[in-house]
This record gives C-alpha cells, structure tokens and sequence, in this order.
C-alpha cells in the first residue's frame, strides 16, 4: 500500500509597477558488573584512561517540591478520602498551610502580603536554623502517620515516590550540608534586599528548617507563621544541586512556578498525551499575579521539558523551539526571578529612601540594587539601563542553537570527535513559504535506548542521548538515538519548516552529521486548477504607466508513503500570502480518505477539498472549509483526491492526515 502526495504551489500572479576513544558503551549497572568506577549521580565510568559519563536522568529537576496543609487541598479539588486526618500534603516541591487554600490559584508569586516575609530595619527579614541542621522525623507534622502526598498543577522531572502515601524512610544521623545550603541563602542575599538571620536551634517561631528527606526535596511557599517553623526537605541529591535550593527558598520567599502563569499557552504547549495518567492534573492552567514581570524561560523556577513523562518524549514545549534546551536550568536565580522578588518584596521604594533618590530610576525591566545602582537585564546597556540592544528572551540560548535558512551540513559539536556532555543545541531550519526541506544524514551514533521503570511500567526510550526530529508537526517529533537512522537516510517535511533538538547526556559518541537542503523543482509545468485569464482594459482618458505580470511555480515536490500529514505553513503558527495545492494520490482500486484534525483560518481565506474525478474546482465537486456543515472526514470518489488552499490573511491555518483506504 502507498500514497503518493504531490505538492503543487500554485501559479502567482505578482503586480509590480514597471518603474576517537573506546567503542563499548556501558550503562551504570554494566559498569558496575564489569567493576568500574561509576558515580552516583552522574553515572560517571572509566574505561581504560578515558572518563565517560553516562547522566543519570532521574535527577535532573527537582520531583515532588510542594507541601500542603488539609487546608490548602481544598483549592485542588481533592477527595474526602484524600482529606481525611491529613495534616501535612505534598504537592510537588511545596509545602502549604490551611490559609493558603483558596489562594492556591498556582501564581507565578504570593499576591496576599500577609504571606511575605515581615520587615525588620525597613527590609523584609528571614530567620533560618543552620546552626545545627538536624534531621526531623518526617515533617513539622505532629500525626506522622497522616502525611500524604499529591499530584499538583505544576510541572517536574523527577519521579515521586513508588507508593505515595507511605511516609519515606529517614536517616536519622545524616545531616545537612551546611555549606550548600549558605550557599543558596547567599545567593538570595546578593540578589534581593531580604536579610536572612542564623538562629539556634532551640528557636521558636516563624523560620525555615532545613532537614533531611530520604527523597522529596520541597518546601512550604511564603511566610508560615507557626511556632515550630516551616521546613525545607533536602535530600541528598537537592543539596548537590545549588539551583535546586535555591528554587526551594523561592518557594519559601512566595514563588509558585513560572510555568503556571495565565499566560503560559503563549509561550509553552503542555503535550499530555506524554504524561503518566496520575500527574495530569499537574499541567493545568492557572490564575496568576506576576507582578509585571514577563514570562521567563531562563527562570530557576521553570521546569524542563520531561517533566511527569511517561514514555521518556517532552511534556511541556516551547512555542519558539529554541527555547526548549533553556527551561530548566539550576544555575540560580534569573535576571526576572530577581527582578520578582524585589518587586513584590518592594525592595525599591525601600531602597529609595536609603539611597536618597527621589524616583526609580532603571528601565527596561531593571531594578534598583542595594549599591544604589540599577541592575540591569542582559540585553541592555547604559546606567540606567534605558537602551534596549537585545530582547530579554533573545539571550541565553546554546551556543550552537540557531536558525537556518540555507543549506549546509548540521552536526553534532566537534564531529567527528566525540561530542561533550550538555553541548545541546537545536538547529530551526525555515525554507521559503511552501517550500519543502530534505534532510539526509550521512552518519548518526548516539547512546542507545535503555530501560527505565515508570509507574511500574518498563519503558525502554532515548532516556539519555536523543535527536528530536520535527518534519510535520513542529511541536513534536520523533525521536533517536543509538544508530536508528542509516546512513543515507533521508527526511522530507510536510511544511517549510524543520526542528532538531539534540540533547547530549553522555561524552563517548561520535554523534551525527546531516545535510539540509531545499528539494529541487522540475521547472515550470501547467496545474490545471491553476490556469487563469487575466485581462486588461484601460480608458483613453487616463494615461498609467502600466504593469508588469510575473509568473513562477514556487514548488512542486512528490513523496511517497502509506499516508501522512499535510499543514498550513508554519502550522500552528500563523501564515500570510500563501497559496497551495496536494494531490493525493492511492494505490489502483483504493481510495484516499482525510481527516481535518485542526482547522482554524479566517473568512478571507480557504481551503477546498475535491474529491471527485473532475478537473477543476467547481460548484457541486468542491468541499470549502471552513463551512458550518462541511464534514472533517472526506474520502475521495477515485483514487485521487485535490486540495486547495488560500491563506491571503495570516491565521493559524490547518492540519490533515491522509490515508489509504478500501473502495467500498
């Protein structure tokens, strides 16, 4: 069986006035029966005199981080069951109290200021317990037997526990590390105005407690104003990662996370077809206050794109793809993050006075530090910030993401060498509107799928390496690794755009090397459906220059295939001036059969389906779209079916798949 679609684009009238290294790769567990080295978190083998690293996936993002009170469930929905002598509920990495309920509307930060942490000497105060970072039990919970955990509306990488509702296991002689978590605390100090005082451990009062959690690392959000403190959970692995405590004293400051804001959609799609089933209640939308401050990808609040993943595939997507690599990142707080906490703190009208200037100063979504100087985004320059050279969001990509327009040969960083651990990058290919891109690879070595247990399920994926390959839909693609694409192999898009999204997990493979290029057109040919009379009259009393009428096909590509995917341009992003056509073409004695999976295009544009065996797009043999009564599944009369768009007017535009189907 195979269906042939060719892509004719239309004919366009255009007016224009006349005027080297060891070749076995081992996983932890093979190293481990052949007896080499391998650390526990990163995987880290020796073979030989050369290091090779295998990144362990299960702790790349900080896993269950929020902690509610009986009270705070009540916002989430949850059962009478689930609500039962609960006193402590985690949510993802927070933890909340009972007033925080029906605040609980996933904000980007606290808006109640009663959840801010209080001023002491005009600036916000935050008392910590580091003198001796003991180990608690299991929680500030005094019923250690009703703590239960649940799924959240937010986003994470790790994977909670197996059984959910049992309290975890706790050492109860290790402690802290004291030094990672200073670290963190420093952090926020050089960034923000709040002030953060060591107490002893036999404090009472309002505080932070960092204890140890044999595996959630996770924290209360905002000021909890409670005589045995509010904890912050800190596994060992949390503690490794400055990003990660740092996130956590976000939470413990008033951040929610980035990607809850109200305005997500138009910067991430949620794929939820990837999530595991119990944790899809953890991408929903929410309400927000953000204070002002844009959406931030860079944010250490925002969360990478596997979060809850159920098959190893993306769960949450950039809607620009070359943002996809920089969601997620511990590295500390963003220039945003810092400007949030200073402005719901309101560190600058307190500054002010300190500084002894009248107004606030800095622009461009900078603020005022406690030197008294602006601090400003990346992007800008001058001291008050007021020259804008680069968008906020067009900084900080990898250095080898980029978009390209014209064909070249795509590889992985030093190929043919061995590529370096966490050198990703995504490579946006764009071709002119209606143009198809081919990509042929001419070698491809990645790590290779392994197993990974997810919900008692083995699953055996791209866990480590991988290269997503977008060629139809461009916020999802298929996905590679080990040496599942030969040399020679080649890959045609549906659209004029492409996306591939290498992730680099391990350091001993010679990765891979790809040649993008524009599928060439045969040269000029008559499409029926295009033919046209134009005619011109003129009036003796005017007196014009006159016009110039130029002609050009713009592609005309065949490919082959059991079926397929046909889009708009740039779907689901909005297209202009765009006129194409497909036939669509099946076997002998079959028929062809379309399913308009989206179509959103606006009244001045069309797209018409003939699926009869006449020539041209006439009355009584055409199908428009978008029509109130016309059907989203059509099959064709013979075996041969056309489709016509016109898309004048930018609007998302449409998706179709097409199959082969039995003449009945």
């Amino acid at each position: 069986m195979a269906l042939r679609l060719a892509l004719v684009l239309l004919l366009r009238a255009l007016l224009v006035q006349s005027n080297e290294g060891n070749d076995i790769s081992l996983t932890p567990d093979q190293a481990a029966a052949l007896n080499l080295t391998s650390d526990r978190t990163a995987g880290n083998v020796k073979v030989g005199e050369m290091k090779r690293t295998i990144i362990d996936p299960d702790h790349i993002d900080e896993g269950d981080d929020m902690l509610f009170t009986a009270n705070q469930s009540a916002a989430l929905n949850l059962t009478e069951r689930m609500m039962q002598d609960v006193e402590t509920i985690e949510i993802d990495d927070l933890l909340l109290t009972r007033a925080q309920a029906a605040a609980i509307a996933s904000r980007k930060a606290v808006n109640n200021v009663a959840q801010h942490w209080p001023d002491e000497n005009g600036f916000p105060h935050t008392l910590n317990l580091l003198t001796a970072l003991t180990i608690h039990p299991l929680s500030v919970s005094t019923n250690l037997t009703t703590t239960t955990r649940i799924h959240s509306k937010l986003l994470h990488q790790s994977e909670p526990p197996q059984h959910p509702h049992t309290p975890p296991f706790f050492n109860h002689t290790a402690l802290v590390d004291r030094t990672a978590v200073e670290a963190a605390i420093q952090h926020w100090r050089d960034h923000t105005c709040i002030t953060f005082t060591e107490v002893a451990q036999t404090e009472t009062g309002p505080r932070l407690r960092f204890i140890r959690h044999a595996s959630s690392c996770n924290s209360f959000v905002g000021y909890i104003n409670r005589a045995d403190g509010q904890i912050i959970n800190v596994p060992e692995w949390c503690e490794e990662s400055f990003g990660s405590l740092v996130h956590e004293i976000g939470h413990a400051m008033g951040f929610w996370h980035e990607q809850s804001r109200s305005d997500r959609d138009s910067y991430v799609s949620i794929l939820t077809h990837n999530i595991r089933p119990a944790a899809l209640g953890n991408f929903d939308l929410e309400v927000d206050n953000s204070y002002g401050v844009p959406y931030d990808y860079k944010s250490d609040m925002h969360y990478g794109g596997k979060g809850f993943t159920k098959n190893g595939l993306n769960t949450i997507v950039s809607i620009d793809p070359r943002y996809q690599d920089v969601m997620g990142q511990r590295t500390g707080l963003s220039h945003m993050d810092k400007l949030l906490a200073n402005t719901m703190y309101g560190c600058t009208a307190k500054l002010l006075g300190t500084c002894g200037i009248a107004s606030d100063p800095c622009q461009n979504y900078g603020f005022l530090g406690k030197d008294c100087n602006c601090v400003c985004p990346e992007g800008t320059s001058g001291s008050n910030c007021e020259t804008l050279v680069t968008p906020y969001n067009d900084i900080g990509f990898a250095p080898n993401t980029e978009i390209v327009t014209e064909p070249k040969t795509i590889t992985t960083v030093g190929y043919p060498s061995d590529f370096a651990l966490y050198t990703d990058f995504v490579k946006w290919i764009k071709a002119p509107a209606c143009k198809l891109i081919k990509i042929t690879f001419t070698d491809f070595e990645l790590y290779q799928k392994t197993d990974k247990t997810v919900d008692g399920v083995t699953v055996n994926a791209c866990w480590h390496d991988h290269l997503e390959l977008r060629t139809s839909n461009m916020l999802e693609g298929d996905w590679y690794c080990g040496t599942s694409i030969s040399a020679g192999q080649e890959f045609i898009t549906t659209g004029n755009e492409a996306v591939l999204y290498f992730q680099a997990r391990t350091n001993f493979n010679r990765g891979f090397s790809a040649d993008n290029g524009l599928p060439l057109s045969p040269g000029t040919i008559l499409i029926p459906s295009a033919q046209f009379l134009a005619t011109f009259t003129s009036n003796e009393r005017y007196r014009w220059r006159g016009f110039n009428l130029r002609l050009r096909v713009k592609s005309d590509t065949e490919t082959f295939g059991d079926g397929g995917v046909i889009t708009s341009p740039m779907f689901p992003k909005p297209h202009r001036g765009t006129y194409c056509e497909w036939h669509i073409t099946a076997s002998e004695g079959k028929k062809v059969q379309i399913d308009v999976t989206h179509l959103r295009i606006r009244y001045s544009n069309f797209l018409a389906v003939n699926p009869t065996t006449e020539l041209y797009y006439r009355r009584g043999s055409v199908i428009y779209l978008p029509h109130r009564w016309a059907p989203r599944q059509i099959v064709s009369d013979s075996n041969l079916i056309r489709i016509l768009f016109a898309g004048k007017y930018g609007s998302k535009g449409f998706r179709i798949e097409y199959s082969e189907v039995d003449n009945k």
